[in-house]
């Protein structure tokens, strides 16, 4: 099963607006404040300020209701990049002592865990007026949480010793790929 945003396009026009709003009222502040009109820069401040609290406090509340899922081995979970989805899937894992060729061989400290993570560019995702342009996927921080709920970084050299070290996570991608 796949998990999407909810109401990833009427999120982005929220924001749109709200960058929108903000620069009307930031130059509203700057005329008042240049012609020294003082209640119209308060009430300008006064709006903007409202605006701001409105915006963060709906996007910590949406965050804090937000359920964490765990997505099932070949589960796809999708990040909006505002104008099409970028799609993950975890395909396997499997624990080693050991990566690498047997003559630069890396030995793990207590067990190395292997996640191979497949990425896709949903082509379903997107308007007929994108085009097959490459999309670079913002930046991901990537870590395991275990059982215990304690994170674990990927090994820095995880991808010279993996034998196949896959695609990187920032690589563009067009549609359907």
């Amino acid at each position: 099963m796949a998990e999407t945003p909810r109401f990833a396009h009427f999120v982005v026009l929220v924001f749109l607006a709200s960058a929108f709003c903000l620069s009307v009222g930031t130059m509203v502040l700057l005329y008042a404040a240049a012609r020294r009109r003082s209640l119209l820069a308060l009430a300008s401040i006064v709006a903007v300020g409202g605006l701001l609290l409105s915006y963060f406090g709906a996007l910590v509340g949406v965050s804090l209701a937000s359920p964490e899922r765990t997505l099932a081995v070949g589960g796809w979970k999708y990040f909006c990049e505002i104008d099409c989805h970028i799609a993950y899937s975890v395909q396997n894992s499997y624990t080693a002592a050991t990566l690498g060729p047997e003559a630069s061989q890396a030995v793990a400290k207590g067990m190395f865990v292997v996640v191979k993570l497949e990425t896709w560019f949903d082509a379903n995702s997107i308007s007929k007026f994108r085009g097959d342009g490459p999309l670079t996927p913002g930046s991901r921080r990537i870590f395991l949480v275990d059982n215990a709920g304690r994170q674990f970084e990927p090994w820095p050299g995880g991808k010279t010793a993996a034998l196949d070290p896959g695609t990187p996570l920032a690589t563009a991608l067009r549609p359907g790929e």
